[in-house]
């Protein structure tokens, strides 16, 4: 038995797109109604790109910081204040 249960919608796409859908069927062999639901399922179910993007400005972030901690030579102590610091100037959980 099926596990498509939920609600099915008709949608009316343009001609290029239409043709590229039809190509991408084409090419792995399914019908146009799989690629479409194979294509949406998988955009709705990653990450936004701005989500994308801000983890990785976080990450970046947080190597800078370790790598200037140790450029200025902060023992741990002074790198947890730094860190409440940072925290405390951006008003949010930076580091």
């Amino acid at each position: 038995m099926s596990d498509l249960v939920g609600k099915s919608y008709g949608v009316r796409f343009p001609v290029d797109v239409q043709q590229k859908i039809q190509e991408h069927a084409d090419r792995h062999g399914l019908t146009q109604t799989e690629v479409i639901r194979n294509s949406t399922t998988k955009h709705l179910m990653q990450p936004s790109l701005e989500h994308l993007i801000k983890q990785l400005e976080k990450r970046l972030l947080q190597k800078l910081f370790e790598i200037n901690s140790v450029i200025v030579g902060l023992n741990e102590s002074q790198r947890e204040q730094a860190i409440t610091d940072i925290n405390t100037a951006f008003k949010q959980k930076v580091l």
